[in-house]
């Protein structure tokens, strides 16, 4: 007779594989919808300096690319990344912080709503010697965690973790009611904008439970100097990637500054 370890091994094996090959295909539709768009997004707008010209650019690729519709949400992200470069009233730091948070939250949105099926198909619970398993809240709790730059890990199960100086936001971020379609948004998915406390995600499967604490983490971690001026690409990666050739590790998470060079 089998021993309790040795009889789950199976199940999660086939649980895994299930679970790998939906998050596959989900990943494929993200790629198709969103990663494809932001490639031609920049390709339409890579030589151009005038606002004039760019804005009808914009328009143009809205036109070609983007279901005015299904897509809403990609519409006012392109529109904000498209005003962080061209709309000159974006020129104070703590707005365009803000601004780039917007963007990055609808963005971010957006892609959670794609993978909402598949991430729900591949967590949904699991049959386990007469139980159901429930699969969502183990992986979540277990073994689901976020590493940033200077091994800042934040679990994914737990409320995002304050900063390593001790603050919860950069001071640019620290108060977002300036922005008021940003503070709206905040408020719609995370509820309070005070504090990271409230934050965790009970199931990953649970698209309202990621939102927020994935926009709570954007906020958290969105203007970490790392981030946004340290390449986390060693030059010999950058140019396999420049010929579409994979790139192995290892991958820089400490000091990235000085081995990769800055933006």
């Amino acid at each position: 007779m089998k021993s309790t370890p040795d009889a789950i091994k199976p199940i999660f094996k086939e649980y895994l594989d299930e679970t790998a090959n939906l998050l596959g295909l989900g990943n494929n539709l993200v790629f198709e919808q969103i990663a494809i768009n932001a490639a031609k997004f920049g390709y339409a707008l890579v030589d151009i300096q005038d606002t004039e010209q760019a804005r009808v650019a914009l328009n143009q690729f809205f036109a070609k690319n983007i279901h005015p519709q299904k897509n809403k949400l990609l519409i006012k992200s392109f529109t904000a990344y498209w005003n962080l470069r061209y709309n000159h009233t974006f020129t104070d730091p703590k707005m365009r912080s803000m601004e780039l948070l917007y963007a990055n939250a609808l963005m971010g949105y957006e892609e959670q709503q794609n993978l909402q099926d598949y991430l729900a198909r591949a967590l949904k619970p699991k049959k386990m010697f007469g139980f159901d398993f429930d699969m969502a809240r183990f992986f979540t709790k277990h073994f689901m965690s976020i590493m940033f730059p200077d091994n800042d890990v934040i679990f994914v199960g737990q409320d995002v973790s304050p900063l390593k100086d001790g603050s919860e936001f950069s001071p640019q971020l620290q108060d977002i009611s300036e922005h008021q379609d940003l503070h709206d948004l905040y408020m719609q998915l995370v509820g309070q904008d005070k504090s990271l406390q409230g934050t965790a995600t009970g199931r990953w499967s649970v698209i309202e439970d990621r939102m927020r604490f994935i926009l709570a983490m954007f906020r958290s971690r969105g203007a970490v100097e790392q981030l946004l001026t340290c390449h986390p690409f060693s030059k010999k990666q950058m140019s396999l990637m420049e010929v579409y050739l994979p790139i192995e590790g290892p991958f820089c998470l400490v000091d990235c500054c000085a081995k990769n060079g800055v933006y």
